[in-house]
């Protein structure tokens, strides 16, 4: 069933029951539809609601130059209202200025529109439409009178006139009748104001002047207007190069951080900053406000931090106006004339710093390589090095006694000799010229060197490290390698044989008696069970043994090679230095700053702890 139908079937039920008034929210087309008392609302539903009407009965007067507001008010009707205005002639100009806010009912002047003529005879018609009738709304309007007038009360004006011989502005009173000024200004007195003042009674120039004394514009008291070139402060005329009235009366000129101040036609300025200030806001009436430091150090926007200006830096500071700072890790200031750290390591032509070109093997190798952190000149391969060097650990290494036939092979005698000679080809081998360079400083050595092969030898192809526990000794009628320490035949030294069953530890046979130690040793001593050098002592430890591989010589003590050597425990010890396996040392075990078998190998002699061509010290090490 529609629902209009089927409301208005309600209501004639609820009529024949005998209700009299209708249903709130029956359904409606048009107000007329909706019992007396009730309007249709936008919806479509009656709703209670009284006639609309305007209840507003007159509006307040408007005046000449003013703004206006006057707010309309209506009862009744479905809200919300909407308001228009109309003028009762549409041709009176008197009334352009009026405008309605439609949804507030507010009577205003325009934007930027004042009343501007008198009338008291104008009406204006306003009209309110509410949202009945589904909407469409209803209307009620009503003519109200409006009247524009030309002031409130009593006004002061001003005229140019003459009293007692002297001219000037002069102040009264223009009366206020029925809201229209009379035509005339009743004068009471010179004016006082700064607004209406001088020939004109307009305003006064307040750059010249400060004051309207007996109608007239001046500074101070008397006097008059200021000259031209200055201007009027505190009732004194000053040109602008006042520093207390710089270009504006109280407005002094203080600029900081400045070495002196001045007031050039109006504007505050300076000679020059004080050290450590900048002006970097281009306002001279400031002065020098910026204080030198890490964001403006050598002068405004010199920024220590700022790597476009400083490139790839850190660890800034600015002490005394200059940036300070570090090179960050991998490059370097190599130019002299500009900021930053503008070259970066790890070139060829740069490579641990500034010039480090690695462009032969003398540098280390060809090719610039990160060893560890740091850049360094090297090499990957033996092309980046020059012939016959060798790429060795990353650095371009010569074919010598610490590295001969390939990186890792030192010149030994187990090597085959102390000598790293070239053997054709590129290539290159330890060897040896002499049997003295297989015997590293000891003669009883029965190592040899082959004058086929260049190589040191103990028996057919056999050699030995030429060490205390490698030595070549004769075993049994033949050569062999032997540990000098424990060996019986050959104990601390070659040929120092053990006598019966008696053995050898550390160097030293054990024996019963002086008869069972060796004399190939230099040690007929027996103390203790064991064979030891009676000139060997010093007063910690008295005699005992000489390290192994040392002889025990008459007189001396424990000698290095030989007793002909002169290398001798004695001249050691009385010296006040240790003997040690090494030879003459600092302290023993480790053996420190010793003298020792490499000074004997290379045919010198040991002076104290200094190896030298002779002795007293004579061309020493």
């Amino acid at each position: 069933m529609n629902i209009r139908v089927y409301m208005s079937f309600a209501l004639v039920l609820l009529l024949e029951a005998g209700c009299s008034e209708p249903l709130d929210n029956t359904a409606c087309s048009r107000n007329e539809d909706c019992q007396t008392g009730y309007a249709c609302d936008p919806d479509g539903f009656c709703k209670e609601a009284a006639e609309l009407r305007i209840t507003t009965e007159s509006l307040g007067d408007a005046f000449i130059g003013e703004s206006y507001s006057e707010t309309i008010t209506a009862t009744g009707g479905i809200r919300d209202y909407t308001w228009s205005l109309t003028l009762d002639d549409p041709g009176e100009t008197r009334l352009s200025w009026i405008e309605i806010v439609a949804d507030t009912g507010e009577i205003r002047n325009k934007a930027g529109e004042f009343p501007a003529e008198m009338g008291a005879d104008l009406k204006i018609i306003v009209t309110v439409k509410d949202m009945s009738n589904r909407g469409e709304g209803q209307e009620d309007s009503k003519t109200l009178d409006l009247a524009v007038l030309q002031c409130r009360g009593d006004q002061t004006c001003w005229e140019y006139a003459e009293d007692q011989g002297q001219w000037g502005c002069r102040q009264g009173i223009q009366e206020c009748t029925d809201g229209v000024l009379s035509g005339q200004c009743a004068l009471t007195g010179w004016s006082t104001s700064i607004e209406h003042c001088g020939d004109g009674c307009g305003a006064c120039d307040t750059g010249k002047t400060d004051r309207c004394v007996q109608g007239n514009c001046v500074c101070g008291q008397t006097g008059g207007p200021c000259p031209a070139g200055e201007f009027c402060c505190s009732g004194d005329c000053t040109d602008k190069r006042d520093l207390n009235h710089c270009g504006e009366c109280d407005t002094p000129c203080q600029p900081q951080n400045v070495a002196s101040a001045s007031c050039d036609t109006g504007t505050c300025t300076y000679d020059q900053c004080s050290a450590g200030f900048y002006d970097c806001d281009a306002n001279t009436a400031n002065g020098c406000e910026t204080e030198s430091g890490l964001d403006n150090c050598g002068g405004c926007d010199d920024a220590c931090a700022d790597q476009g200006l400083y490139p790839n830096t850190t660890g800034h500071s600015c002490p005394a106006g200059i940036c300070l700072y570090l090179c960050a890790q991998g490059y370097s200031d190599c130019d002299a004339g500009s900021a930053g750290c503008e070259t970066m390591l790890g070139t060829v032509q740069n490579c641990s710093g500034c010039g480090d070109a690695c462009v032969d093997s003398a540098a280390g190798g060809k090719v610039c390589i990160d060893d560890g952190g740091a850049w360094r000149c090297g090499c990957t391969s033996e092309a980046d090095c020059d012939a016959p060097d060798m790429c060795c650990t990353q650095t371009c290494t010569p074919h010598d006694t610490e590295h001969c036939e390939d990186c890792d092979t030192g010149c030994t005698i187990a090597t085959g000799g102390p000598n790293c000679e070239p053997v054709g080809g590129g290539a290159y081998e330890c060897r040896c010229s002499a049997h003295e360079d297989c015997k590293g400083g000891r003669p009883f050595s029965e190592a040899r060197c082959s004058p086929a092969t260049h190589k040191c030898f103990c028996q057919d192809t056999l050699n030995c490290s030429g060490t205390v526990d490698s030595m070549c000794c004769i075993v049994g009628g033949s050569n062999d390698c032997v540990d000098l320490s424990s060996h019986v035949e050959n104990c601390g030294v070659c040929g120092a044989v053990c006598n019966g069953t008696h053995t050898c530890s550390q160097g030293a046979c054990s024996c019963d008696t002086t008869a069972d130690c060796p004399t190939d040793s230099g040690a007929p001593s027996c103390v203790s069970s064991q064979c030891v050098c009676p000139p060997y002592w010093d007063a910690a430890h008295g005699d005992r043994p000489c390290p192994v591989g040392q002889l025990c010589c008459a007189g001396d003590g424990c000698c290095l090679g030989s007793c002909a050597s002169g290398q001798c425990s004695y001249g050691c010890i009385q010296g006040g230095n240790q003997w040690c396996g090494s030879g003459c040392c600092d302290s023993c075990e480790p053996d420190t700053n010793c003298c020792g078998y490499e000074c004997l190998a290379k045919g010198k002699v040991c002076c104290g702890t200094l190896c030298c061509e002779a002795c007293p010290d004579v061309n020493c090490e």
